[in-house]
């Protein structure tokens, strides 16, 4: 059996991170675990991850995880998509911008973990502690709504790109509902202070996280068997 290629390395770390990520995301406290929680409420989110540290820990480095193989993933088509049309600038241009924003994301995993061991264990002589976790939590969000319009447009544009990299058929649709909902979805991340509803963010996020899902399984499908063209010509 001979050596894998670049695209089959990169197919597995679309696998690992889809798997990891999945199960950091579904782990984390405030969505299943201990209850739902208000996007916007920090003080119950603060409270129930408290409740839930041990789980919180593990969801955090899970997802922080999944996120930083999706990174490698992302590099892999980056390298291999050297089209100058629209198509491949599409692509070129989404993998940059959801890879910086992934790294960003990851990395502030490490806030959560941060605004428990405040609770826990205190930071600094007579601080605040309860203070500390909101402003921790709060620094977060606040990036997360500055990031996360980012990491959809990105998926979108390389999602768009992708339509004429793959082959026809499924493939294309798939790509191309993905690209679709990314889209969507980063307008309404700019409303985001106009619509509060959770129930609107939790319907949007499963069904958004379901067709990305299908979307990283068929991409890495595609990888593997090398049907990822590098070029539209």
């Amino acid at each position: 059996m001979g050596s894998m290629t670049r695209l089959q390395r990169g197919a597995i770390c679309f696998v690992i991170s889809i798997v990891t990520g999945g199960i950091g995301r579904l782990l984390e406290p405030g969505i299943f675990v201990g209850g739902s929680v208000e996007w916007h409420d920090l003080v119950a989110q603060r409270d129930v991850m408290i409740d839930n540290s041990t789980v919180e820990h593990v969801s955090s480095l899970l997802y922080a995880f999944g996120l930083l193989w999706m990174l490698a993933g992302l590099m892999t088509i980056w390298d291999h998509v050297r089209d100058d049309d629209l198509a491949g600038t599409a692509v070129r241009t989404g993998v940059l911008l959801a890879a910086m924003t992934s790294l960003i994301m990851a990395v502030i995993e490490g806030l959560d973990h941060m605004a428990v061991r405040a609770m826990q264990e205190g930071i600094g002589a007579g601080a605040d502690t309860e203070q500390v976790a909101l402003s921790l939590l709060s620094a977060k969000l606040g990036i997360i709504l500055f990031v996360w319009p980012i990491v959809y447009i990105g998926i979108a544009l390389a999602a768009f790109g992708m339509i004429r990299l793959l082959p026809s058929g499924a493939y294309r649709v798939i790509s191309g509902v993905a690209a679709l909902l990314s889209a969507i979805t980063a307008v309404l991340l700019v409303l985001v202070e106009h619509i509060e509803a959770n129930d609107f963010w939790q319907s949007l996020g499963a069904i958004l996280g379901a067709v990305l899902v299908v979307w990283g399984v068929m991409l890495a499908n595609a990888m593997w068997k090398g049907k990822l063209a590098s070029s539209a010509t």
